[in-house]
C-alpha cells in the first residue's frame, strides 16, 4: 500500500518543476508511481 506522504511528495516534485517547464505532469507522476510499486 502506498503511503500518502509518498504520493504527496511525488505530486509536489512533479508539479512544481513543471510550472516552469512545459513538460507533462502526468508522465512524471506515472514514472514515480511505477518506481514505488517496483521498489
Amino acid at each position: 500500500m502506498l503511503q500518502l506522504s509518498s504520493i504527496i511528495r511525488i505530486l509536489f516534485l512533479c508539479t512544481v518543476p513543471n510550472q516552469l517547464q512545459s513538460r507533462g505532469v502526468s508522465p512524471c507522476i506515472v514514472t514515480h508511481l511505477q518506481a514505488l510499486y517496483l521498489s
